[in-house]
C-alpha cells in the first residue's frame, strides 16, 4: 500500500522539510535507492517526492529491487515520478541513466533469514555493496551505506562511538548478518582510500515505523505492531528482560540526509541512535498492547516461552550508542516511543500490513 498522502507520513515530510539542511545539493539530480521495498529506502523515496513537490527540485528517484509488485504497491500514487529497475544488486549494475547519489539500502535483516538463509544474506551485503561502489565510480556518483549497530557485536564498555572496535564471533551463523555488513563497510572506506570514491555510512539502531514490514520479519518491534494489526495475541520469544532502543523513521531519515549533506571524507561514519528511551522486550509488548486498546484491540500478552524459531534473536547485551558525532552536525532525535508507536499503528491499521 502506498502511505506517502497517509495524512501521519505527510506531517513527518514535512518535518523534514523543514530541516537545516541544504537540499538543494540535490536540486537536478538523479538519484538511486536500491533495496527500494524496505521502509527506510521507501521512506527516503517519500522525502524527495516531497522535496520536489514543496521546492520544484526536480530530482529524479530511481528504484532498484527484486519485487516490482510490492514497488507498485507501495508507490501506486506515484509511479509516473519514479524509475523501477528490477534487478538483483548481486548481479552488475548496467543503469544507463546518469547517477549523483547512490542510497545502498538493499539488505535482509530479519532473524528468520539470518539463520535459515545465511548465504543470501552474506552475498547482498558483500558481492551486492562491490557491485554498488563499482557502478558509483563508474559514474562519479556519491555513495551513502545504510549499516547498522550489529557491527560492534559484543561490548562492556558504556557507550560505544564510531572508532570503538567490534567483537563477533563468526562460529555463531546469526552473526552473518553484522559480520557482511562490517564487511561492506571495509570495503567502501577501501574505494575511497583507493578510488577517491565519495562514501558516507550510518550505524542504524532499530528503526522502525510506517511502511515497515510488519509480516514474517522476526524483530521484536514488527512482531508486536503487526499483531496488533491482526487482532492476535503477543507471544513472547524469551522471558522478554533484552532491552532495545527504537529510533522512528523520521528521525533515521533525518539522520541519513544528515551525513549525506554535511559530512566529510575524514569524517564519515556515523551512529544513528535514540539512546533516550531504553525499553525491555517485555515492556515493549505491555505498551503496544496498551496501544491496541486504542485502536479497540482486545490482545494479551502471554509470558510463557515460546522456543520455536528464537534462534535468529540477537542476544548481545544492549550497550548504548554514542551519537555526538552526528549530532555536531546537527541532528538529534524527535520522536519519543509512544509517537512513533501510536503514528506507525495509526498508518498500518488503516490497511497495509506487507
Amino acid at each position: 500500500m502506498d502511505f506517502y498522502t497517509n495524512s501521519v507520513v505527510q506531517k513527518d515530510l514535512d518535518f523534514i522539510s523543514r530541516a537545516n539542511l541544504n537540499f538543494e545539493k540535490f536540486r537536478d539530480s538523479t538519484v538511486l535507492i536500491t533495496g527500494i521495498n524496505g521502509m527506510l529506502a521507501t521512506n527516503l523515496a517519500y522525502t524527495f517526492l516531497f522535496l520536489n513537490k514543496k521546492f520544484q527540485l526536480n530530482i529524479k528517484i530511481v528504484g532498484l529491487g527484486r519485487n516490482e509488485l510490492e514497488f507498485k504497491s507501495r508507490f501506486s500514487d506515484n509511479l509516473n515520478n519514479l524509475t523501477f529497475v528490477k534487478q538483483d544488486v548481486n548481479k552488475k549494475l548496467t543503469i544507463k541513466l546518469p547517477i549523483d547519489y547512490i542510497f545502498h539500502a538493499a539488505t535482509n535483516a530479519s532473524p528468520e533469514n539470518m539463520v535459515e538463509n545465511p548465504v543470501s544474506i552474506a552475498l547482498v551485503n558483500t558481492i551486492g555493496t562491490a557491485n554498488v561502489a563499482e557502478f558509483a565510480l563508474q559514474k562519479g556518483a556519491t555513495v551513502h551505506f545504510l549499516s547498522t549497530r550489529e557491527v560492534y557485536g559484543e561490548s562492556y564498555k558504556d557507550s560505544i562511538s564510531e572508532e570503538d572496535n567490534s567483537v563477533l564471533n563468526a562460529l555463531d551463523i546469526r552473526n552473518v548478518y553484522p559480520i557482511s555488513k562490517m564487511s561492506a563497510e571495509a570495503m567502501l572506506l577501501a574505494y575511497q582510500h583507493e578510488y577517491d570514491l565519495n562514501v558516507s555510512i550510518s550505524r542504524i539502531a532499530h528503526a522502525y515505523g510506517p511502511g515497515m514490514k510488519l509480516q514474517n520479519d522476526g524483530r521484536v518491534m514488527a512482531d508486536f505492531l503487526g499483531r496488533v494489526t491482526r487482532n492476535e495475541n503477543i507471544v513472547l520469544k524469551s522471558d522478554g528482560s533484552a532491552e532495545r532502543s527504537f529510533l522512528y523513521v523520521r528521525d533515521a531519515i533525518l539522520g541519513i540526509l544528515t551525513i549525506v549533506l554535511k559530512s566529510t571524507k575524514k569524517n564519515c561514519v556515523f551512529n544513528v541512535s535514540n539512546e533516550k528511551e531504553p525499553i525491555t522486550v517485555k515492556n515493549l509488548a505491555l505498551l503496544v498492547k496498551e496501544f491496541g486498546h486504542k485502536f479497540n484491540v482486545g490482545i494479551q500478552v502471554k509470558l510463557p516461552l515460546d522456543k520455536k524459531n528464537n534462534v535468529g534473536y540477537s542476544n548481545v547485551k544492549r550497550t548504548p550508542l554514542n551519537t555526538n558525532k552526528v549530532e555536531k552536525l546537527g541532528w538529534k532525535p524527535s520522536v519519543n516511543l509512544k509517537t512513533g508507536i501510536f503514528n506507525t499503528l495509526q498508518v498500518h491499521s488503516k490497511g497495509g500490513d506487507y
